[in-house]
């Protein structure tokens, strides 16, 4: 929640570009929208780090700590060794190269551990060295934990779905987009969808459409901005009128991130 005028400012400012370019006033090459398009998308690039901190003030462990477990999962050296396809193992362990971007599960997973692990080492160290040793065995214990066990979950299981998935869309291919369409919140959140979009790619280049992924999604999407317009139409709050309204039109235009966290999982 504490995120929420984030996501929702951004949005409105992604909306905006969507209805310029679609007016023909601006044009996606142009420097003034890559730069507008970068602004706006960073809470929802970063968002595991804005989740971060936000985690571990309800865990009540060391936020700035935790935003390196964020950053982990999005840093450049990370995102390039996944673009390298390459197997990457971590002290022998085979570490699974998933996307984090606008990931909302795998993080908040990784602080909770963090906070059990604080928990534990704080109990046996001195308070002479608590300063740097607690956050030093958080990082050598967590870090690991995070990249081979608890951040890989949600693209394991998309991994596992988007199997399903395909065989489902060969064998009864309209029962695939009733499934992504109702699941489709639950799959932004943790991060699953992207083994979907992976297995849409393929599908997409193999027979030059895509149906795994994309009349779902649509679905979804117009049904969080329909909720939430409904919120908007019905609520007595003005605060979460504006906020609903606003969610609303960045909804419409395929940014749901605001519309499902802000209004939509909170009712």
């Amino acid at each position: 929640m504490p995120i929420v005028g984030a996501l929702a400012g951004a949005g409105m400012v992604k909306a905006i570009l969507a209805v310029c370019v679609a007016a023909s006033w601006i044009t996606t090459e142009s420097q003034t929208y890559t730069l507008l398009y970068m602004i706006s998308d960073i809470v929802f690039y970063y968002l595991p780090l804005f989740l971060a901190f936000s985690a571990a003030k309800k865990f009540k462990v060391n936020p700035y700590v935790a935003l390196i477990f964020a950053g982990m999962l999005v840093h450049p050296t990370f995102s390039g060794l996944r673009t390298a396809g390459e197997a990457v193992y971590f002290l022998g362990m085979p570490v699974k190269m998933a996307t984090y971007t606008s990931s909302v599960i795998p993080i908040i997973l990784i602080v909770a551990f963090q906070a059990l692990v604080e928990k534990l080492v704080k109990k046996w160290t001195p308070d002479a060295i608590k300063i740097f040793f607690v956050p030093m065995m958080a990082i050598l214990i967590v870090a690991p934990v995070g990249l081979i066990v608890l951040g890989p979950l949600g693209s394991i299981l998309g991994g596992y779905l988007s199997t399903f998935f395909t065989f489902l869309d060969q064998k009864i291919s309209w029962v695939v987009p009733t499934l992504v369409g109702g699941l489709a919140p639950l799959l932004v959140m943790t991060g699953m969808h992207y083994s979907l979009g992976a297995a849409q790619s393929v599908q997409r280049a193999t027979v030059g459409y895509a149906t795994i992924l994309a009349p779902g999604m649509i679905a979804s999407n117009m049904a969080q901005a329909a909720a939430t317009f409904a919120v908007s139409i019905k609520t007595k709050n003005k605060e979460l009128k504006t906020l609903a309204s606003s969610c609303a039109a960045t909804a419409i235009c395929g940014i749901t991130e605001p519309a499902l966290y802000g209004v939509n999982m909170k009712l």
